[in-house]
């Protein structure tokens, strides 16, 4: 393998794959990034058994091959090189030289073989969405997502897709609030879908590094993938059913309540300040013309 790429380029997609790391694992070959030189481009691919993201960047390749390198060593090498033009290249014993400017590393390699096979998807729901509007909605409901490792079900967000509706559905809940959203769209059937919160902030965050021209979703009944341009990301699911989530909406309401959400969200967070220390509970209450906001904490104020 012998290959000259942009550093910062390089850089901007190992920062995204080494997402899928698992530093814990017993495996040397989940710790690392399988790069691979191939016709124009290098793929970065990096794979925990739950999680699959494989990127590629272009570059130029003057000898296609394929290695596994120690991903967070390799990723500070490349962070604190100088910049410019970065020049891989695989000796016969292995080792993987990196030059870039007057800076030159020589790492160890692990077999490629012990790499997990690449994730792959079969009979499965395609949807295309824009991008932002997948950003927007996810970041208006997966704040609500659980985090307790006991509520495995409530690890994730529901994805709805109510084809006699034309909706699709998104939901998040921990046990103490529910978040839910919609968009109107055709779609191909009836399906619920529960997307680990983890792969759900990769994908947020590979869309937050750039313009993403081409967003799908492709969905089976135990997987997921997400392509974003060049970037792939593939996910297991969470098996089980969610909670009836419509039963906990009410259907009446007996008090409506409108207010400045600039002078409330401000409100809330000069009173956070004391909430913080009693479990971030506070106490709302309509009196006359005024929603009042309070908080007690024993021991403090």
């Amino acid at each position: 393998m012998n290959i000259v790429c942009e550093k910062d380029s390089l850089l901007k997609i190992l920062s995204l794959a080494i997402n899928a790391i698992n530093e814990r694992s017993t495996v040397d070959a989940l710790k690392c990034f399988k790069l691979q030189a191939v016709e124009t481009c290098i793929i970065v691919t990096t794979n925990n058994l739950e999680t699959n993201i494989i990127c590629k960047l272009p570059a130029i390749i003057n000898q296609e091959g394929i290695t596994l390198v120690h991903a967070k060593t390799f990723y500070e090498i490349i962070s604190k090189l100088p910049p410019g033009d970065v020049s891989m290249y695989l000796s016969e014993n292995k080792t993987l030289l990196i030059q870039c400017g007057n800076s030159t590393f020589n790492i160890y390699t692990i077999n490629e073989d012990e790499f997990p096979e690449d994730m792959t998807i079969e009979d499965s729901i395609e949807i295309k969405i824009d991008a932002m509007v997948f950003k927007n909605i996810i970041r208006r409901v997966a704040f609500s997502a659980s985090t307790e490792i006991e509520k495995i079900i409530l690890n994730g967000v529901l994805i709805e897709q109510n084809k006699e509706n034309k909706e699709l559905i998104f939901v998040a809940a921990d046990g103490y609030r529910l978040a839910k959203d919609k968009i109107n769209m055709v779609l191909e059937r009836t399906q619920n879908t529960i997307i680990p919160i983890k792969t759900i902030k990769e994908v947020i965050a590979i869309i937050g590094t750039s313009v993403i021209k081409d967003f799908r979703i492709k969905i089976t009944t135990n997987k997921t993938q997400f392509l974003c341009d060049d970037i792939q990301v593939f996910s297991r699911v969470i098996t089980g059913k969610f909670p009836d989530y419509k039963t906990l909406i009410p259907q009446e309401k007996n008090l409506d309540v409108i207010i400045n959400r600039k002078d409330f969200l401000e409100a809330c967070e000069r009173m956070n300040i004391i909430a913080q220390k009693n479990a971030y509970m506070v106490k709302i209450e309509m009196l006359n013309r005024f929603l009042v906001i309070s908080s007690v904490t024993p021991d403090f104020g």
